[in-house]
């Protein structure tokens, strides 16, 4: 009830920001730009001006009209070209009511996102309470709802690529893991993770359809285009404020460090980590393959993936839920409260980083890094299988 009550609190101080934004196109401080923002400055631009899409000038000129009293700097599009498309329907209509379809999507995508998870995973009405009490607390839900952002995009992605790979889709699993790449920073890291064993049809799938995604995007914004593109994620990978990104204040693996350690020796303990992280998932992925359910092969991809990710910001917390579905399946059908109650702390945890007056470390990383160094014998139904799941 804590948990539920704690959730709706959250819904309805962000839900009263988000009607501001919706009816009025008031941000709740004079300063901030909602990360929709963007969005729609990449949809807008490449309907009207598509070989400009990068140029931080324009986008900024841009902004500055839709929201004149926001602030005169500019908040990026920093999605590869092909995800633009996607966005260029929002540009037929005025910020505020592409803002409220944006949210009406994400609403949809989300459902969906639970949908596929409950179903494949064969989840029992308990599995289903948790879950879902999970995602109310849960404050990465909460911020990319009110940011308009794209996380329930690519819940929904990961979600059908994970199902796709449990029924031995090979195809339409590359297909899903290529449409990732409008996150670069995530597609990447998931690619790598799942690499092992290999299953050359999932990858053939993704290599061609990674290829043609790619080769669109070239086309869209030309050769000068791509490489604005690829300028600006070279100064997004090293932490340029100018692009509004503070690496400090994510929830990942480079966070913890940065909170840790002064420069430059952060660098070195983030890499450090990140190799640590990334070996020990491909080695459990790959020797275990077969001896492990896959519920716990995905809950430990998945937790590898958030930690690794370059960029983890709160809203994309959202991706917990793929995560804590699986952990979930590891319970059995009905869960026991401690391991119900610990997938709230999971929820709220980034919370008490928002809201503390003192700076604390990044409290997500830190206590999923614990979990997985600790291994899966702490973890419900450890040693036991689901069959024949896993495509080997």
């Amino acid at each position: 009830m804590i948990a539920l009550a704690y959730g709706l609190v959250l819904v309805v101080l962000l839900g009263k920001q988000w009607w501001n934004v919706v009816a009025h196109n008031v941000m709740p401080c004079t300063q901030c730009k909602s990360d929709f923002l963007s969005l729609y400055t990449g949809g807008s631009l490449l309907w009207t001006d598509r070989l400009s899409l990068y140029d931080l000038e324009k986008q900024k000129n841009f902004q500055v009209l839709v929201q004149p009293e926001q602030g005169d700097w500019v908040l990026p599009f920093l999605n590869p070209p092909f995800a633009a498309v996607a966005l260029v329907p929002l540009a037929w209509f005025s910020f505020q009511s592409a803002y409220f379809l944006m949210s009406i999507a994400n609403l949809l995508l989300l459902i969906l996102s639970l949908r596929q998870l409950i179903r494949h995973l064969d989840f029992s009405n308990d599995q289903i309470h948790w879950l879902l009490l999970f995602t109310v607390a849960n404050v990465g839900t909460r911020i990319a709802f009110f940011q308009g952002q794209t996380s329930y995009i690519l819940l929904f992605i990961l979600t059908s690529f994970f199902v796709a790979w449990k029924q031995g889709f090979e195809i339409k699993a590359g297909i899903w893991s290529s449409l990732a790449w409008f996150k670069p920073q995530i597609a990447a890291v998931v690619l790598a993770l799942t690499i092992v064993p290999v299953r050359w049809r999932f990858l053939w799938a993704s290599a061609i359809s990674a290829l043609l995604v790619a080769a669109s995007s070239l086309v869209i914004v030309g050769q000068k285009g791509t490489q604005d593109f690829l300028s600006l994620m070279h100064q997004a990978m090293l932490g340029n404020n100018d692009l509004s990104i503070n690496a400090a204040r994510m929830h990942n693996l480079r966070a913890l460090s940065i909170s840790l350690l002064p420069h430059p020796w952060e660098t070195y303990l983030w890499l450090s980590l990140t190799i640590m992280v990334g070996s020990k998932a491909l080695k459990m992925n790959f020797r275990n393959a077969t001896s492990r359910s896959f519920s716990e092969r995905i809950l430990w991809i998945m937790i590898a993936v958030l930690l690794v990710a370059p960029h983890l910001h709160t809203h994309d917390l959202t991706l917990l839920i793929i995560p804590v579905a699986f952990f979930l399946r590891q319970c059995g059908k009905q869960v026991s409260a401690t391991y119900g109650f610990f997938t709230i702390l999971l929820a709220v945890l980034p919370f008490l980083n928002l809201v503390s007056v003192r700076p604390l470390p990044p409290l997500i990383p830190l206590v999923l890094l614990l979990v997985f160094m600790l291994g899966a014998k702490v973890l419900p139904g450890y040693g036991q299988t689901e069959g024949k799941q896993s495509v080997n």
